[in-house]
């Protein structure tokens, strides 16, 4: 069955009783996602860390290792109550062993059993562990999905509350950088009226922005970004593992380097071989005066059949990461090098 995310913290009854043995939570919108996952596993455990009653498994884990899974739902609590077996980052190579552990769950006494949480990111109408649980009776598929609609309402009714001002290309640059992950956005909306709380006749323009919210792109992503688009395969290699091991996920950098290349592509079309500089200009959000020159520069170094291939490359690169069970890591870094190698061949022939 569906149900939308505002449905949650009303079926948390249910969800003590056992009335779904499992649930899928999937969309663009982590942080919603997480807003969700979290009340499904406090109305069943109490809290999210308690390790005697909450297991958190990574998709691929339990990929390699199915037999897990089960063990897992079968284990009784130490300490009494149900469980709660959390697995993350799950994608369809896990539809065969989530479908079994349905089918057990379903023949367990509801008052009793365990449940099944399954995070996913975005999965299309074709997804069949998306289909698996819109499909099932009794387990729920849950869509988080981010929107710039619900994001400008949510921009407007804080701003508003905190009596504060928003220019339009502020809040257009909010929009681009948090529509789709809620939590980011609430955290980006408090930095902004605790900065400006002294000031509350000033508006939030595009300094206030870039002097108290971090921009998640470019925090972190923009070396990697900066070498892919500078087709500079060892500095992107170095800079992807960087941002691994400061906590980005391989997906987030592919959609990362997509929407940077989008932009790319914007600048590159409206430009149709005349002025670079002015179709930056003509950019909305607009780019810092800083950035324009460097980023002049990599748009010049692609042509529309490159782009092209580059996002479609991108978006085959996701897919992998979300069906096969392979690495996301491994998946991502072959995409990603494989691009800059091929952009600094084309650029060394033009």
């Amino acid at each position: 069955m569906k149900l939308n995310p505002g449905a949650v913290a009303k079926i948390t009854q249910d969800i003590g009783r056992g009335r779904h043995p499992g649930f899928l939570i999937f969309g663009g919108d982590r942080g919603l996602g997480r807003e969700s996952a979290v009340l499904i596993v406090t109305a069943i455990a109490g809290a999210v860390d308690d390790p005697f009653r909450v297991a958190v498994l990574e998709g691929s884990s339990t990929k390699n290792d199915p037999a897990r899974l089960t063990d897992e739902l079968n284990a009784l609590s130490f300490t009494g109550g149900r469980r709660a077996i959390w697995v993350r980052e799950a994608g369809d190579s896990l539809t065969a062993d989530v479908t079994s552990a349905l089918a057990m769950l379903e023949s367990q006494d509801p008052e009793t059993r365990n449940i099944l949480l399954v995070e996913a990111g975005d999965l299309d109408y074709r997804s069949t562990l998306r289909k698996l649980f819109e499909g099932h009776p009794h387990a729920a598929a849950i869509a988080c999905d981010g929107g710039e609609a619900q994001a400008g309402e949510l921009i407007d009714r804080e701003i508003a509350k905190a009596g504060l001002l928003i220019t339009a290309d502020a809040r257009a640059t909010l929009l681009e950088r948090f529509a789709n992950d809620r939590a980011l956005l609430h955290l980006a909306l408090e930095k902004l009226t605790l900065y400006m709380a002294d000031a509350p006749t000033q508006p939030i323009d595009g300094d206030v922005l870039s002097a108290c919210v971090e921009d998640p792109e470019t925090a972190g992503m923009q070396e990697v970004i900066d070498a892919l688009l500078d087709g500079d395969a060892p500095r992107l290699d170095k800079a992807f593992e960087r941002a691994l091991s400061g906590g980005l996920s391989a997906v987030g950098l592919l959609r990362a380097a997509a929407r940077s290349l989008q932009r790319v592509d914007q600048v590159v079309r409206a430009a149709r071989g005349g002025p670079i500089d002015a179709a930056i200009a003509g950019l909305r959000p607009p780019l810092p005066f800083s950035a324009r020159a460097s980023f002049a520069a990599q748009c010049r170094s692609w042509t529309p059949a490159s782009l092209d291939e580059a996002l479609s490359r991108l978006i085959a690169a996701e897919s992998l990461c979300k069906t096969t069970g392979l690495p996301e890591d491994v998946i991502a870094s072959r995409a990603l090098l494989a691009l800059a190698s091929r952009r600094r061949a084309s650029g060394r022939t033009r």
